[in-house]
């Protein structure tokens, strides 16, 4: 427990004694781990969600083939023949790429019309719109306002292309005539951009070491164990799993981790040299962060572990992740790093940041406690109000609202007869009346549609003027997307709406089997699916961290300090991604299991610092300063590098690691305002020592 204080000289001698030893054993335990297993770093978290959808492994049964959807936008200052010739052209060259199955535009799109003022069924024609001259092709589109929205805007300064391809289709050695913009389907970074994710990261901790620390052993020192967390975390998760495929940012949680326990350690150690030698400064490091060390882990091991046997393979990497790194910075920290820095000894053992220890102490010994209550219940309100939305209102705590979008799907059918068309005309009606953000949708039954009004056929439900318009399908050859192997494909065009609520009513719509068949809408729907049970296992996860912190400091009330303490963060996040609409995607709960794994570190550490200077007799002010000086120094120092490697990384071109930087600077300013500034209030707050020392 807090009070206690382990022997361990003989065992610091030891590790001294066979430092060589133990330095050559982990360098070659390394080695041979690099040599035996190779781990695919990936910066689409598209596969992982992918392998938790139900509508994928539906569709897969079905046989279906799920495309990839990009949608390219040029921008043009004009509209004229040169210019329609250029974009016919590009149409061309987008459908010649590598994996491209076929390329939706107004090129691509049909005319369909009677030739004369007759109505003979002879007469009806389909050209594609990229035929007509340029002025004609305007006023033709103003005319059908809406249908070819989707393609083009009114005064035709913005045209679009729909590329349906079979893997993401990546435009960087494209020749294109225009400006644009291209919302890519999630495909993997280059080489280069893991380099310059790992710079950053090397790169933020040697200078910020070099400026705190006046020396470059701090930070080689930190990239040795963090190195080496990282390859023993990916490996034993490889020999776990069996996978070998890892999210570039789930790196980030290791990082984060190994980082934070490693300046316990070494912070410890620096500091005590001020009055001490190096082989006592060990022994200070060893003996008063042994405790508070294995405590966190044991709580990430038994907080997360639970989440191991949930059915997602997302949740078992992130626990699995946390749990391994955790268990093996201590292990690394315990032994290499005392090793490694016997070989040296620090000249400059003052820390700048130690002075602001004690102004924390002198305000916040006479804090508020109307603001304190003020605080706890807004965070209170708030954590029910997600609650409420995970539990009855899913759809909405992470809505998708999209500009514009569509969603691909598949239905099959038997027979192409009246009561399939009646079947889809129904699924269309209630699609647009239930959902005022569906514009259109694309379907045999629409282009049939078309065909009859150019013959003069108002009914379509008729054996004769549905015959008709299957003729004209198979003439123009316009069957060809639209149905195919007992399949009809249709395509719903989306404008200003939350496309999840629309996936959703597609979800629950039993009248007609409907298969998702892009990519996007597959991913948007396990995301669905897995919203409610991600944020159950991390309230559940929460509530064991301060049922364990309960036990561990023999104090009900620390149960409520380690949950609230480790939520805060999280029920302000979540509260803002609801605010700006931000979609659940694996970079925020990553974000969110960094600041799981770094806030339970920090509650312990903090709680077992003031908790021990009291039960030795120290006044509350005087334990506040010994916890701000041993603990508080640590957590602001990790904080503010993480931040800054968080920063770096919105400055890459790679999506995810811009995603995850954001969210993790975001989540990292929030968890150490709340250790600075909340946790140790609330550490006065449920103080009884003095009531205690009163009683006996």
């Amino acid at each position: 427990m807090y009070y206690h204080t382990p022997k361990v000289s003989s065992y610091v001698e030891k590790v001294q004694k066979h430092r060589l030893k133990i330095i050559l054993g982990y360098l070659f335990v390394t080695v041979l781990s690099l040599f035996l297993y190779r781990p695919e770093f990936m910066t689409s978290d598209a596969l992982f969600w992918l392998n938790e959808s139900k509508e994928m492994q539906r569709t897969k049964m079905q046989s279906y083939e799920a495309d990839h959807i990009g949608r390219l936008v040029l921008s043009l200052d004009t509209f004229d023949e040169g210019v329609k010739a250029k974009l016919n052209q590009f149409q061309k060259r987008l459908e010649s790429l590598d994996g491209v199955r076929h390329v939706e535009s107004l090129c691509s799109s049909y005319r369909i019309y009677n030739e004369s003022s007759g109505e003979g069924s002879s007469l009806v024609k389909a050209t594609h719109l990229g035929m007509m001259d340029a002025k004609a092709l305007q006023a033709f589109v103003k005319v059908f306002d809406g249908r070819y929205e989707n393609f083009v805007n009114n005064d035709f300064t913005k045209v679009a292309y729909y590329i349906y391809s079979s893997k993401p289709v990546n435009l960087d050695g494209v020749k294109i005539p225009y400006a644009y913009s291209y919302s890519e389907p999630d495909a993997d970074a280059n080489l280069s951009d893991y380099i310059l994710y790992a710079m950053a990261v090397v790169f933020t901790i040697i200078l910020f070491f070099r400026l705190l620390f006046h020396n470059y052993i701090s930070a080689l020192a930190a990239l040795m164990i963090i190195t080496l967390t990282l390859v023993a975390t990916f490996t034993l998760s490889f020999v776990v799993s069996g996978s070998n495929k890892v999210h570039i940012s789930m790196t980030l949680i290791v990082v984060s981790i190994a980082l934070v326990d490693y300046l316990y350690f070494y912070y410890r150690w620096h500091v005590s040299q001020y009055k001490a030698d190096t082989s006592r400064a060990m022994l200070k490091t060893i003996n008063r962060n042994l405790s508070p060390a294995f405590w966190t882990t044991f709580i990430t091991l038994i907080g997360l572990g639970p989440l191991l046997f949930v059915d997602s393979i997302i949740v078992q990497q992130l626990s699995l992740s946390v749990i391994l790194a955790s268990g093996f910075a201590y292990l690394l920290n315990l032994t290499l790093l005392p090793a490694v820095l016997s070989y040296f000894r620090v000249k400059h053992p003052k820390v700048e940041f130690a002075r602001y220890c004690y102004i924390f102490a002198n305000r916040e010994i006479h804090y508020n406690k109307n603001y304190l209550k003020f605080f706890l219940g807004a965070s209170t309100i708030v954590l029910i109000a997600g609650a409420y939305q995970l539990l009855f209102v899913q759809e909405k705590l992470f809505a998708q609202n999209v500009e514009k979008d569509i969603i691909s799907i598949s239905v099959p059918y038997n027979e192409v007869d009246l009561d399939l068309l009646k079947k889809i005309d129904a699924f269309e009606t209630a699609l647009k009346k239930e959902n005022d953000g569906v514009k259109e949708v694309y379907s045999l039954l629409s282009v049939m549609k078309l065909f009859n009004e150019a013959s003069g056929q108002k009914d379509i439900f008729s054996e004769q003027n549905y015959m008709q318009a299957l003729f004209f399908l198979e003439l123009y050859g316009l069957e060809e997307n639209l149905i195919n192997n007992d399949t009809l494909r249709l395509r719903v065009s989306l404008e200003d709406i939350d496309k999840n609520s629309v996936i959703h009513w597609l979800q629950n719509y039993h009248k007609i089997p409907i298969y998702f068949t892009d990519i996007n809408s597959i991913i948007d729907s396990a995301k669905i699916d897995k919203v409610a049970m991600l944020g159950i296992s991390l309230g559940t996860a929460l509530i064991m961290i301060g049922v364990i912190m309960g036990w561990i400091f023999r104090n009900k009330e620390m149960v409520f300090v380690g949950f609230i303490t480790n939520a805060i963060p999280i029920i302000w996040f979540t509260l803002f991604l609801n605010i700006f609409n931000i979609v659940l995607s694996l970079e925020v709960l990553i974000a969110m299991t960094i600041t799981v794994g770094l806030a339970s570190d920090a509650t312990v550490h903090f709680a077992y610092k003031y908790y021990r200077s009291r039960f030795f007799g120290r006044t509350q002010k005087h334990a506040l300063e010994i916890m701000f000086f041993y603990a508080g120094v640590p957590v602001i120092i990790g904080g503010i590098v993480l931040t800054g490697v968080f920063v770096l990384l919105t400055l890459t071109d790679v999506p995810s690691l811009e995603l995850i930087g954001g969210y993790g600077a975001s989540l990292m300013i929030l968890s150490l305002l709340t250790d600075l500034l909340i946790l140790p209030v609330l550490l006065l707050a449920i103080d009884r020592f003095g009531i205690k020392r009163a009683l006996q």
